[in-house]
């Protein structure tokens, strides 16, 4: 246990100290500003790390050179941003050899209230024992008091919040047909870009107090065989402070982006204790305007299919779960609470029919783009960007411009090789520019939910700022 009155004075002028710096921020800068900078501002970072991972090495199947090579850039670029990370190696029963790259990052940690049991002789309320006698104190059994809780009684916890996403793609060179051009952009170096941009962000939250794990999978299209090594290495005493599992697998190609629980939370026992979690996600996104400033949404599985899902002879809603398989399955077979990021399109009637993409340019395999010769950034990015910016003047022009307003005109711009550099929204009716990047856009906004949800705390205890307020709030009012 930390020596609690020194760590008191430190965090109370911190915070004091803190308190007058963002005031003179305030002051010095206009609100429009200020919500600039709060808001998924991460710049091309991310998409630019995806761009370059996919293009090095694109065929970066499980136990290959070019997944160890993969591995090795994720590590160098990890020491590029200060972290000293861990390669964790394993191998198949064939002898091949792929590795997990971790960083661990320590967190506050958190307080646990101690609740001592109440006396079961005890009435929590007064009950009155004869109605024709209520003025005979006798008759009337007292209340036992009510506890009051002081910061004697918190003990410290730790909560461990894993992030991760494989950084393997599923296609090797000889499996891609004439005429196509394949890199695992989508799957899963979207992923791969969206965790790194969390490595470089998160260091700026310094009030999280979960310890915080990123993860990247390797193997991840060999039966999630990354993830379970990694899960299965752990102490059981480390397991059991894991609180959640974030996992990020390919939020590029599908039409809209999705946050799923584990199939684990269909179980109604315990359905809204692992679905806690996701529907955090949903608050982070919608109370903040990833919408309005990106055209961002993030998108519950709305099919109106009722089948059994699981296999478990109960017939369920497939809703706000999904049967992709990624690298939270391991953590969702031992009910700690997942949320997983995919993008995709579930609105449909049967599971038959749900596919990633209702883009006609690009059923080339019935709407699915992850794990198909499609999935390529110089394919893709023309076509994905072309449509989010359509989308986005479809959209700006039912909701806020009067009905004789002229379209707003699309500018694709290139390069000297005729490769699109970015996509812009012009309209007639104002000078205003709005560059908008799929690839940027939803690496930038799903690393922006993921850690407002870790700034939401535990849901066993409190944080080390919030005990350190109640001791000084104590103090002062003794």
């Amino acid at each position: 246990m930390r020596n609690k009155s020194t760590r008191t004075d430190i965090r109370f002028l911190a915070i004091l100290m803190l308190m007058i710096i963002m005031s003179l921020g305030l002051i010095s800068c206009s609100s429009e500003e200020v919500t600039e900078e709060l808001v998924a501002g991460y710049g091309e970072y991310g998409a630019a790390f995806a761009k370059e991972l996919a293009s090095n090495y694109p065929y970066r199947k499980p136990y290959t050179e070019q997944e160890a090579s993969a591995a090795a850039m994720i590590e160098e670029e990890l020491v590029t941003l200060g972290y000293n990370p861990e390669v964790q190696s394993f191998s198949n029963l064939y002898g091949g050899t792929s590795q997990n790259i971790i960083v661990r990052i320590e967190g506050q940690g958190f307080m646990e209230p101690i609740y001592e049991p109440l006396d079961s002789d005890l009435e929590i309320a007064p009950t009155i024992m004869s109605s024709q006698n209520t003025n005979d104190e006798a008759d009337m059994q007292m209340p036992s008091p009510t506890p009051t809780i002081t910061p004697a009684d918190y003990s410290e916890i730790n909560r461990i919040a894993v992030i991760g996403a494989h950084y393997d793609s599923a296609l090797s060179q000889e499996e891609i047909p004439e005429g196509y051009t394949y890199d695992g952009i989508d799957d899963n170096a979207s992923g791969v870009g969206c965790l790194m941009t969390i490595a470089k962000q998160i260091r700026m939250y310094t009030d999280i107090g979960f310890d915080v794990y990123l993860v990247f999978f390797g193997a991840g299209n060999d039966g999630q065989a990354g993830s379970r090594f990694f899960y299965e290495s752990l102490p059981g005493d480390v397991r059991e402070e894991i609180e959640v599992m974030y996992c990020i697998d390919g939020i590029y190609a599908g039409d809209k982006v999705y946050a799923n629980a584990g199939l684990s939370s269909l179980n109604m026992q315990n359905k809204y204790e692992l679905r806690r979690r996701l529907y955090q996600a949903y608050d982070v996104c919608y109370d903040n305007p990833l919408y309005s400033t990106y055209g961002f949404d993030l998108i519950y599985n709305e099919s109106n299919i009722y089948q059994d899902i699981n296999d478990d002879g109960t017939y369920d809603y497939y809703r706000e779960v999904t049967l992709h398989e990624s690298d939270h399955r391991v953590f969702d077979e031992a009910l700690i609470p997942v949320v997983l990021f995919d993008s995709g399109d579930y609105f449909y009637d049967s599971l038959e029919e749900i596919r990633q993409t209702k883009n006609l340019y690009l059923q080339d395999f019935g709407g699915q783009i992850g794990n198909t010769p499609l999935d390529s950034f110089v394919s893709l990015d023309p076509i994905l960007n072309d449509d989010y910016l359509q989308y986005m003047e479809l959209l700006e022009n039912m909701e806020n411009m009067p009905t004789n307003t002229p379209s707003p005109t699309p500018v694709v711009e290139t390069d000297e090789n005729g490769e699109t550099t970015r996509a812009v929204r012009a309209t007639e009716t104002t000078e205003l520019e709005v560059e908008y990047d799929r690839l940027e856009t939803r690496i930038n906004c799903v690393a922006f939910i993921i850690m407002g949800c870790l700034m939401k705390g535990s849901d066993d205890g409190i944080t080390i700022d919030s005990y350190d307020a109640l001791v000084v709030g104590i103090e002062e009012n003794e």
